[in-house]
């Protein structure tokens, strides 16, 4: 599928104009015991005057072009009656570009009091961010064992993400003035390059015990190893960051009518932040 905007925008010389082309994939397979799915989408935004505003030159403006897909693939299956096993893998990435238009060549500009500027856009960027997970679950469903049912789930998780970003100020300056008359010269070192990778693993287990009355009892643990670097520009050691964290969780549920039909949960759990790759830059 395709879409295209075109707007005008008031006291903006030219014709604001952007598409959108997107794509979709999903298929499914069924065995006798499993089943696969597969699944892709992607979509490609194209802005060629991104920035655009009232009284922005067209020069001022960036060209960005947009590019995202995720792919995942899952296969559940049931290996016996009460034994159930899920897995998958997933991979995305996202790429988002802009560039100076080739109309800009004077560098950025600006009044320090107003916002209109003049020349080149700001600054142009390139970000690319990636992230492949791979995982295992299982779901044990045990009945009538010490008077008692008992769910047991279990399983493990594993993820690589990866960074990287440019960012280019044109001739690596920047204009300011005040009334109209030259103020100053900022002057910057561009192009800047950051890069960060990352790697986690999770472990998690949890017991549920249902009663004959329904009454149930949960208690879990999750075991969360993170670890991130970003290469050092002066060797070939690296820098890290190391976590372990280890998340508990644990409830109840209370039935509250005889059909069943109401019930109170009580739970408690302890989460830990995800690493941003932008700490490690």
């Amino acid at each position: 599928s395709d879409v295209y905007k075109r707007q005008d925008l008031a006291d903006y010389e030219e014709e604001d104009k952007a598409s959108i082309y997107s794509g979709l994939v999903n298929l499914k397979y069924c065995f006798s015991q499993s089943t696969l799915r597969f699944l892709w989408t992607g979509q490609i935004v194209h802005n060629p005057s991104y920035g655009a505003g009232r009284r922005i030159p067209f020069q001022a403006t960036l060209n960005q072009k947009n590019l995202y897909n995720v792919i995942q693939m899952i296969w559940a299956s049931r290996m016996v009656d009460s034994h159930f096993l899920k897995a998958g893998l997933s991979f995305s990435r996202g790429n988002i570009h802009s560039r100076f238009q080739d109309e800009a060549l004077s560098p950025y500009g600006i009044e320090i009091f107003h916002t209109l500027p003049q020349g080149a856009a700001s600054l142009s960027s390139r970000d690319d961010r990636s992230s492949f997970l791979f995982f295992l679950k299982g779901t044990y469903f045990l009945t009538n064992f010490l008077l008692s049912h008992h769910l047991f789930q279990y399983g493990f998780q594993f993820q690589h993400s990866l960074s990287s970003s440019k960012k280019q100020i044109l001739n690596n300056i920047h204009l300011r003035f005040f009334e109209g008359k030259p103020l100053e010269i900022v002057k910057y070192n561009t192009p800047l390059h950051d890069h960060e990778s990352s790697l986690q693993l999770n472990l998690f287990a949890q017991e549920t015990l249902i009663l004959p009355s329904f009454l149930s009892f949960y208690g879990g643990l999750n075991l969360i190893l993170t670890r991130g670097w970003i290469p050092s520009p002066n060797s070939e050691a690296k820098n890290e960051i190391n976590w372990l964290n280890l998340s508990p969780r644990f409830g109840f549920i209370l039935p509250l009518s005889k059909n069943k039909r109401t019930a109170l949960k009580l739970s408690g759990a302890r989460y830990f932040f995800t690493l941003p790759l932008y700490l490690l830059t």
